[in-house]
């Protein structure tokens, strides 16, 4: 079940780069993978802590 999933995309994959250019889909993705996670879950931790102090500051003046 899992190979029958994994070929139709790497498949898929394959054809949009034939249709994009000489450019390789595969490696640009794997390799702009990485950085956006990190970045992304940077911005994850920033917000929450960020919501947290927020929300420790309304609890005192509410209290």
């Amino acid at each position: 079940m899992v190979t029958d999933e994994s070929i139709p995309s790497s498949n898929q994959t394959k054809g949009l780069g034939s249709e994009v250019g000489p450019d390789d889909p595969s490696l640009n993705h794997s390799s702009n993978q990485t950085p956006h996670y990190w970045t992304s879950r940077l911005v994850h931790l920033f917000y929450l802590c960020h919501f947290s102090y927020f929300s420790h500051i309304r609890l005192n003046t509410i209290l």
